[in-house]
C-alpha cells in the first residue's frame, strides 16, 4: 500500500514540478554563447561541397599564413596523431546474419568525402572570422565520383558503393514479429489493402548551432568540456574512443540547449575541440 499522500506521490497521471523555469524565464540559463570568449580560440570546419568524392589534395600553405591562424588539420593529420574514431553500436545483423558493417567515424574526412558536408579541414584561429577566412583560403582537390541519393536507388544491383566493405550499400536489417505467423494471417485474411510508405526526411532546425568549448581547469588540471547534451555521461563514454585520456582528466558539464532530440550532440566537434586543446597544452609543457 502505498502510504504517501497523494500530493507527495510520482507516477503516471501526477503533476511533476518544473525546477528549471524560473532560471530560464528570469534570463539565467546558461548557453554556450554566455560563456566568455577573451582569450579564446575558434575552431571552424571545411567541408566538403561533394556527396561523394576523393581527396586528391589538400593545400593549407596560403590559408596557414594568414592572421591569427594557430593551427590546420586535415584527417591526415588526425591518423598521424594516433587519433581513434567514434563508435557505432552494432546492434543489428546484415539480412545474411553476419554482423552489421561498422565503418570508422573519423573526425575529419581522410581520402574519400562520403557525403555533402562531410568536415574536410579544421582551422583554428583567435577569431571566428579570422578561422573562416582562411578556410574559406584552403585548396582542396577532388575527384567527384558517382553518388546515390535515393534509398530505393541506393541498394539496387550497380549504384554507387559508399564502403567496400558493404557492396549492397546495406549497413544492416531489422524485423520485428513471427514472420510465419504474418503470412498465415495475411493468407486467411477476408481482405488485404496494399500501400507504400514512405518515411519522410527530418531537418531539424536548433535555437542554437552546434558549438562546444573546451578549457583547462587552472586548479586541478582537467579538462572541462562545455557542451549541448542532455547526456553528458554517454558523451564522454563516445569521446573516450577518440582519446581514452578523457576518462583520467576529462570532465563534461551540460550547458542549456535550445534544442535536443540528438541533432546537437555533434560528437565530431566536440573531439575535434578536445584533440586541440590537448595539443596546445602538450606544446606548452616542452
Amino acid at each position: 500500500m502505498n502510504i504517501l499522500p497523494g500530493n507527495m506521490r510520482f507516477g503516471a497521471g501526477q503533476p511533476v514540478k518544473r525546477l528549471e523555469d524560473q532560471r530560464l524565464l528570469t534570463g539565467k540559463g546558461q548557453f554556450i554563447d554566455d560563456k566568455p570568449e577573451e582569450g579564446a580560440l575558434w575552431l571552424y570546419l571545411l567541408r566538403s561541397p561533394h556527396a561523394h568524392a576523393k581527396i586528391v589534395s589538400i593545400d593549407t600553405e596560403a590559408a596557414a599564413g594568414m592572421d591569427g591562424v594557430q593551427a590546420i588539420y586535415t584527417g591526415a593529420d588526425l591518423i598521424k596523431d594516433d587519433i581513434g574514431t567514434l563508435p557505432t553500436l552494432a546492434i543489428f545483423k546484415r539480412p545474411d546474419g553476419s554482423p552489421m558493417t561498422v565503418p570508422p567515424r573519423r573526425l575529419l574526412a581522410h581520402e574519400v568525402v562520403r557525403y555533402a558536408g562531410e568536415a574536410v579541414a579544421a582551422v583554428v584561429a583567435t577569431s571566428r572570422v579570422q578561422a573562416q577566412t582562411a578556410a574559406e583560403a584552403i585548396v582542396v582537390d577532388y575527384e567527384v565520383l558517382p553518388s546515390v541519393v535515393d534509398p530505393q536507388e541506393a541498394v539496387k544491383p550497380g549504384a554507387p558503393v559508399v564502403w567496400p566493405e558493404a557492396p549492397d550499400n546495406v549497413v544492416a536489417a531489422m524485423s520485428y514479429g513471427d514472420a510465419a505467423k504474418v503470412e498465415e494471417a495475411f493468407a486467411t485474411a477476408a481482405h488485404k489493402v496494399s500501400l507504400e510508405l514512405v518515411s519522410q526526411r527530418l531537418v531539424p532546425s536548433a535555437m542554437e548551432p552546434r558549438s562546444t568549448i573546451a578549457e583547462i581547469e587552472k586548479k586541478t588540471g582537467r579538462l572541462l568540456l562545455h557542451v549541448q547534451s542532455q547526456t553528458p555521461g554517454s558523451t564522454r563514454d563516445v569521446l573516450a574512443e577518440a582519446d581514452p585520456s578523457i576518462f583520467d582528466r576529462g570532465a563534461i558539464q551540460s550547458l542549456v540547449t535550445g534544442q535536443e532530440l540528438g541533432l546537437v550532440n555533434q560528437h565530431r566537434l566536440f573531439a575535434l575541440v578536445i584533440f586541440e586543446l590537448w595539443r596546445r597544452e602538450y606544446r606548452a609543457t616542452l
